[in-house]
């Protein structure tokens, strides 16, 4: 029988394409990093709970452009594995929501790794500028201030439910392996 992340994984899969693209695009120096490894393979794993041997995978693939397209079929022995544990979601979305990186291992080629690392720690989504776009800058200024002074005075719950939920800075540091 097959679940609901079954059925949708193919559309989420492609949207996640679409979202790491929209990223790199903006980030002329992300694209240069990832020229050099074009052809290569990166399959992303998130650790699901109650599908233990039946993780989600995406695997896509260095375009020459300094893009990724969604990989079918046998992957490239050269690749990278970049694993994060999905079993703890409140704990991840915590960390997120409180700006730490989530705990991922990257494994495989040190300078594909380093590459890689150096994208998840650097590349952001400048959310301002895509709704700038959409709405105009003073609105879109306006709308993110508003969006961090709630992040503000949400701070101290996000805390307590941290605490609560036993996220620590360690367990958010993340950290790569090469």
């Amino acid at each position: 029988m097959s679940s609901l992340f079954d059925w949708l994984g193919p559309a989420l899969r492609e949207r996640a394409v679409l979202v790491v693209n929209h990223l790199l695009a903006a980030e002329p120096q992300a694209r240069a990093r990832l020229r050099p490894h074009a052809g290569r393979a990166i399959r992303v794993r998130l650790a699901l709970p109650g599908r233990e041997g039946r993780d989600a995978d995406i695997a896509l693939v260095v375009t020459p452009a300094g893009l990724v397209e969604a990989a079918d079929g046998p992957l490239p022995a050269d690749g990278l594995d970049v694993v994060a544990d999905g079993r703890q979601p409140l704990q991840a979305a915590l960390g997120l929501l409180a700006g730490r990186r989530p705990p991922l291992r990257i494994e495989g080629d040190a300078a594909f790794a380093a590459d890689v690392a150096w994208l998840i720690d650097h590349v952001r989504w400048e959310a301002e500028e895509d709704l700038a776009r959409v709405i105009g800058d003073a609105p879109a200024h306006q709308a993110m201030r508003a969006a961090r002074a709630l992040r503000q005075a949400l701070q101290p719950l996000l805390g307590r439910l941290s605490e609560a939920a036993g996220v620590t800075g360690a367990d958010t540091a993340g950290g790569a392996t090469r």
